[in-house]
């Protein structure tokens, strides 16, 4: 394996190869692994295995060809900033007949890179909603009671919470 490496470095620093053009394709990790993998694999086919009885073969002649350029992206792993957290979290609700009621909560979606909202009441998830939001419903069974409900804007880099404790009184 080092002696087609070795060759391999002898060869493209033999090419002489032409400079790119100013305008040149960027390739991302997995093209360069996928030119890597073919590169080596045209070399073993074509350079027989030394024996100790059999000298190495002879490198080929490199013939000009196609040239590619790695241009480094500098947003290829740029890591997003956190959402803004939801502003304004209020909630109205209504009263059931025969019991239960429907609670809404809403605030103002500040966020412009969030995947979503989570929605939690007193620290169990209850659902996750789309992105732009600003608006979710929720059905209690109880009459009355105490609950903290939590609204989090998330993105890959973490969430950003907004909090409410809602006291409901249904007689």
């Amino acid at each position: 394996m080092p002696r087609i490496i070795l060759l391999l470095v002898l060869l493209l620093s033999a090419c002489n190869l032409p400079q790119p053009p100013a305008a040149t394709p960027t390739l991302d990790s997995a093209a360069v692994a996928t030119i890597a993998a073919a590169t080596l694999s045209a070399i073993r086919a074509q350079t027989p295995a030394a024996t100790p009885t059999q000298p190495p073969a002879a490198a080929p002649s490199p013939t000009p060809g196609p040239t590619a350029s790695i241009t480094p992206s500098s947003t290829a792993n740029a890591t997003p900033n956190p959402p803004a957290a939801p502003l304004g979290l209020s909630y109205t609700f209504a009263c059931a007949y025969g019991g239960g009621a429907t609670l809404t909560l809403t605030w103002q979606d500040t966020a412009s890179n969030e995947d979503g909202y989570r929605i939690y009441r007193d620290g169990i998830l209850l659902g996750q909603i789309a992105a732009n939001t600003s608006k979710y419903n929720d059905s209690l069974p109880g009459y009355s009671g105490v609950f903290v409900y939590r609204v989090e804007a998330f993105n890959l880099t973490g969430g950003a919470p907004a909090q409410v404790t809602v006291t409901l009184n249904c007689q």
